[in-house]
């Protein structure tokens, strides 16, 4: 019976350690204001293991070091937490405790402070890929103590921008597995803004384009992404903490030296660190669910008369309440909400994600700076005076661009 072929990248990627055993590794390098075609490759080891994922995940915190403008990387899975993803939870319950008791605002000095000290040490969450970088297919390689030109893979270490809109068009059933050697197909990756405000869209090419005799052979060239990124020890984190910056020194004691090879996953919807999970409120919302179902506990005379609508009436009040109280200018995909993304769904800032979604998209268009720097009211106030408009003073609808499908 044949084995069942599945699309690898319908699924977010698993994780593991490894020994880096290249030297030379060729990396994609996206250059501003330009625009990079891309072909995403399977698995070097696609004959023996067809469903072998052929990305890597992982999560990197850069700490701020003592004398050093640059910072030192932590490195860890992406189904596990470490000490800076407990410490980015404290603080953001620190957050939701300041608004609600206290009633600060984003504005409050406090809560100003707690938002640098989150930003600072915030993991983003990247998957390497094997690719084809079409505008840069040859290296030169040493065989039998002669230089020879071959087609040579790149590893291309993906952001968030890159990485979730691959995973939505792999997911889309019309478009499917862009790494397939039959039905594959190749990206635009279009960068508009220079450094760190530069943007990217990706844009996958309608014609699916089986790979070559020459690409099949360029695959098996490639990097055994697992191998490539070492993930710190406990050690590495408690050299890097006590050179950090305070407060991060103060975190070494809570290093537990045993979660080296421990890769547990976390406790659901309670990561924050990673940069892609949202924001945790799970403690504030465990103590505000207490006293609420202590509240209708009622006779039960009373209890039955109450009808089911208003008990999901009431779910959908703590929901909202709950949305209101996470800040959505802390989350780098503001704006991109997809209701057919589970992440999207459970998003705490969902309902403010959706409201700002035109102005997002009407700012992309309008070449509006929409860097995660800025926040939602500076974008939306771009947007009102950037927008033309008649004589009559009627706003001039803009043209959005077609999509690639």
């Amino acid at each position: 019976m044949a084995t069942e072929k599945v699309n690898p990248w319908a699924k977010e990627a698993d994780s593991h350690g490894g020994k880096r055993e290249y030297e030379n590794i060729r990396d994609m390098r996206f250059k501003d204001n330009n625009t990079h075609n891309i072909r995403l490759l399977p698995s070097k080891d696609y004959e023996k293991e067809p469903n072998k994922k052929p990305f890597f995940g992982y999560v990197i915190h850069w700490v701020p070091q003592v004398n050093s403008t640059k910072g030192k990387p932590i490195i860890h899975a992406v189904d596990k937490r470490c000490v800076l993803c407990e410490y980015i939870a404290e603080l953001w319950t620190e957050v939701n405790r300041l608004k609600e008791e206290e009633e600060m605002t984003d504005k409050s000095p406090e809560i100003v402070k707690l938002y640098k000290k989150i930003s600072d040490v915030r993991g983003n969450k990247k998957y390497d890929m094997n690719i084809l970088d079409r505008d840069d297919l040859f290296a030169k390689i040493k065989k039998d103590d002669k230089e020879e030109s071959v087609m040579m893979p790149k590893r291309m270490p993906a952001n968030k921008t890159i990485w979730k809109a691959v995973f939505d068009y792999a997911k889309n059933p019309k478009w499917g597995n862009p790494s397939d050697i039959e039905t594959g197909y190749d990206f635009e990756i279009v960068t508009e803004g220079e450094g760190e405000r530069r943007n990217y869209d990706v844009i996958p090419n309608r014609d699916t384009s089986p790979l070559t005799k020459e690409e099949l052979a360029a695959v098996k060239r490639g990097y055994d992404l697992e191998r490539l990124r070492k993930f710190s020890t406990s050690q590495d984190m408690v050299d890097i903490l006590k050179n950090a910056k305070p407060p991060y020194n103060d975190l070494v004691d809570k290093i537990d030296s045993s979660d080296d090879n421990d890769s547990t996953p976390p406790p659901a919807k309670d990561d924050d660190g990673d940069g892609d999970d949202q924001p945790v409120a799970n403690k504030r919302e465990e103590k505000k669910e207490e006293p609420k179902k202590a509240v209708k506990e009622q006779p039960k005379v009373e209890k039955e008369e109450v009808p089911e609508k208003e008990e999901v009436k009431e779910e959908k009040k703590a929901t909202e309440a709950s949305e209101e109280t996470e800040d959505i200018n802390q989350y780098e995909c503001r704006g991109e909400h997809d209701a057919k993304d589970e992440a999207c769904s459970d998003c705490p800032v969902k309902g403010q994600c959706v409201e700002f979604q035109p102005t997002y998209r009407k700012a992309k268009e309008l070449k509006i700076d929409v860097g995660v720097k800025r926040t939602v009211e500076e974008i939306a106030k771009d947007v009102k005076n950037a927008e033309p408009k008649t004589e009559e003073g009627d706003k001039v609808p803009v043209k959005r661009k077609k999509l690639p499908f």
